[in-house]
């Protein structure tokens, strides 16, 4: 949730200071009431003689040991309650307390890697389905197909998104569809889905033509005499981005019309910009998720996906309000000629639903 005199971190801390004050500033203080309640026969002078700062410190370490003391046993009693084939999910084990050398791994690996490798070699050590907490948090890591279909699927229900992902989601994904929980899910979920039928999500012709135009752009470059590396990655980014434009917006971005990148070469026009735009703000929800809970700290003056989402924003807002005033115009969208074979667009028919952005 993104802060008007500060980034999307500063809000998230400010909701949370009263938890994360009360259990230290109670372990910190407790002490010195009960020990005004003693008899003088009790030494009390072990803890109440040493120095704040280091009470406090003191303090604060109990805490956090006492809620994953609590949350061990709570882990237990679910356990015992679900039967004995319940069995505890393998922990990642790295050298540091609460895997915090996992951190800069996760980060480098998504930044300067293909990001699926670091959790595949985990995966191998650890098996398809592994926690790696970091400072104690529970968080589960599957590649395990029954699992996913679970999720997505045959238990979605089950698997709400929760309010810590919605905050690091909400810069880029909003309250959408795909970043909410519960009736307000259930709202888009209602209005979006008659959309998405089966004869919708066929349209091969409009697929093909954008798959032809890249493996076209593919063909071209590897005729080059120099041969120049191609990134596949981006091929395909810019097949899915113009592919998905159209047929959701009914305008397509044309990022395949502009030259493949060279190595370490700028993009060369809008569209490209467009790409590695949606790109690096993806980058950056992924760099809030391997950050796990310290991310707030890390955003809490900026945002890391704003000056992408300006970019994003400005190709999306002129084919929003276009829709929209032609709507207040009219009263309604006008469908095109080919309305019947599916020739409305997602964002014809949400326009239907709502009279602003």
């Amino acid at each position: 949730m993104t802060s008007i005199i500060g980034g999307p971190g500063l809000p998230v801390i400010l909701r949370a200071l009263p938890k994360l004050v009360f259990g230290p500033f109670l372990v910190c203080f407790l002490p010195t009431v009960v020990a005004r309640q003693l008899p003088p026969s009790v030494p009390t002078e072990l803890f109440l003689d040493l120095p704040a700062p280091l009470r406090i410190l003191l303090s604060c370490g109990v805490f956090v040991l006492a809620r994953q003391a609590i949350a061990r046993y709570s882990r237990y009693r679910d356990m015992r309650n679900f039967g004995p084939d319940v069995v505890e999910v393998p922990a990642l084990e790295m050298k540091l307390p609460w895997n915090l050398d996992f951190i800069p791994i996760a980060i480098d690996g998504q930044l300067n890697d293909y990001s699926s490798l670091l959790w595949g070699r985990y995966a191998e050590k650890y098996g398809n389905t592994y926690n790696y907490g970091i400072l104690g948090e529970t968080q589960i890591m599957t590649t395990e197909p029954e699992n996913i279909k679970a999720i997505l699927s045959t238990d979605f229900g089950s698997f709400e998104k929760g309010h810590e992902f919605r905050d690091k989601m909400f810069s880029v994904l909003g309250k959408g569809v795909f970043n909410s929980d519960g009736e307000i899910w259930k709202f888009h979920r209602t209005m979006t889905r008659p959309y998405f039928s089966r004869d919708r999500i066929s349209h091969f012709d409009l697929f093909g033509r954008h798959s032809d135009k890249a493996i076209s752009k593919l063909l071209d470059r590897l005729s080059e005499p120099s041969q120049p590396p191609v990134d596949f990655q981006d091929i395909v980014a810019r097949f899915t981005l113009d592919a998905a434009t159209e047929f959701l917006f009914g305008k397509d971005i044309r990022s395949l019309d502009s030259p493949l990148p060279y190595p370490h070469a700028p993009p060369t026009d809008k569209s490209a910009s467009f790409a590695l735009a949606f790109g690096r703000a993806q980058e950056g929800l992924a760099i809030r998720l391997g950050l796990a809970v310290l991310w707030p700290l890390f955003e809490l003056f900026h945002d890391r996906t704003r000056e992408d989402m300006r970019v994003i924003e400005a190709y999306v807002k002129p084919i929003l309000r276009e829709k929209l005033e032609e709507k207040k115009k009219n009263g309604t969208i006008t469908k095109k000629d080919d309305a019947e074979d599916g020739g409305d667009t997602l964002l014809d028919h949400l326009v239907q639903h709502t009279d602003g952005e």
